[in-house]
Parts: structure tokens; sequence; C-alpha cells
């Protein structure tokens, strides 16, 4: 177990370089994938709207020529007024001439609302064009930076991911999983050492006695307060006998 514990305190010392590599960069990774994010969310609505837009210009087209097609038939219908010979003949061609009438009006009405919801859906969609050009300038810019400070330190990070992949192979399986579980749980720290009879990751007071066990190293001891690994590292420390 000495081994096993050693070799853990030099994994916790190479994630924690690597940790330190990737502060480097900031926020820059969550920004850039928020960024993307939100900008396939605007193309999205985009699409939508134009898709929107599309299907209601095909409706006005319809209707547009259907308002020509009652017009047409209204002329017909008044000019046969002129024709009629008897009164039931001018009351059955009356009737048409004012449904004609009504089909106009009530088309004509749709048409002035989807004119209207046309200049409507083409302001959103010059809105929206803009706010994906502003955001794919913005994403452009964070991207390089965030790929300038990434090739800054992709050789040492790279060096570093070596030197973790060889330290963890020498670890056993149940004490490697145990230590990947606790660093995903507790922020990439699962190994700290005894501070003054305290756990270093909470700060939780540790027994003399369990100071002894820790300093022995061999075995695997967890802070009962925080679930990390403890560790002796600091030799002038005195352990109460």
């Amino acid at each position: 177990m000495k081994q096993n514990l050693q070799y853990l305190i030099e994994l916790q010392k190479v994630d924690n370089e690597l940790q330190a590599l990737r502060e480097l960069l900031g926020d820059l990774p969550q920004t850039v994938e928020k960024l993307q994010a939100e900008l396939e969310a605007l193309r999205q609505e985009h699409a939508a709207r134009k898709s929107e837009l599309e299907e209601l210009i095909r409706t006005k087209t319809t209707l547009e020529g259907d308002v020509e097609v009652f017009k047409d038939k209204l002329k017909k219908y008044q000019d046969q007024l002129y024709a009629v010979t008897t009164n039931r003949e001018y009351d059955a061609i009356t009737v048409e001439i004012d449904e004609m009438k009504t089909r106009i009006d009530e088309s004509e009405t749709r048409l002035l609302e989807l004119i209207e919801q046309e200049e409507k859906l083409g302001a959103t969609l010059q809105d929206l064009e803009a706010q994906i050009e502003s955001y794919e300038t913005d994403l452009q810019k964070k991207r390089e930076e965030l790929e300038e400070k990434t090739r800054a330190t992709e050789d040492e990070y790279r060096v570093w991911e070596n030197k973790r992949e060889e330290v963890a192979s020498r670890l056993s399986k149940p004490v490697l999983y145990q230590y990947e579980r606790i660093r995903k749980v507790r922020r990439d720290t699962a190994v700290v050492p005894v501070n003054k009879y305290a756990c270093s990751g909470c700060y939780s007071a540790i027994p003399p006695q369990k100071v002894m066990e820790i300093r022995n190293m061999d075995q695997l001891i967890m802070c009962e307060s925080c679930g990390r690994i403890l560790i002796y590292e600091n030799q002038d420390v005195a352990v109460a006998h």
C-alpha cells in the first residue's frame, strides 16, 4: 500500500500541474462552448422563422390568385345582370354578386393580415441575422484567443499528460478507481496532506491516533468529513504518542 500511496501523491501532483495549465485558459473553453450553443440556437430560430415566412408568402400568393378569380367572376356576374329577362334570374345573379363581394372582402382582409405578419417576420429575420453576425464575430475572436493560449501550453500539457498515464498505470485498479471517483466529486483534488492534525482539504480535525495511522502509510485512509485520501508529508509535525 505504501507504494500505491506514493503513486497517488505523485499522481495528484501531476493532476495539479494539469489543472494549473487548464486554468491558464481561464473560462475561454466554457465561453466558446456557450457561444457555439447560443449561435446554433439563433440559427435554428432563423431557419424556423424563414420557413414560416416562406409558407406565409405561398399562402399570400394563393390568396392573391383567389382574389383575382373572385373579381373576374364578380365582373362576369355584373355583366350578366344587364342581360337578365326575369326576376328569378336577377335574384340568382344578385346572390352570386353578393357572394363574390363577401369573398373578396374576406380575402383582402386576410391579405392585409398576412402582409402585416410578413413585415413583422421580415423584421424578426433581420434582427436574427444581425445577432448571428455578431455572435459569429465574437465566437471567431474567442476561438482564436483560445487556440493561441492552447498552443502556448500544449507542449507542456502533453508532457504532463504522458506523465499522468505513466503514473496511473502503476497504480492498482481499485486504488485508481477510488482516486478518480473522489477527484471527480472534489474538484480535481483527491489526495490531501494532514496539516496540524487537520485535513487540509476541509480543515476537519483528525485525532492523533488517526494521524499516526496515516503516517505509517500502510492503508488507504479517507477523511471522515470530505472523503479525500489523507497523506502525511510534513515530517516536522510531531505526532502524539
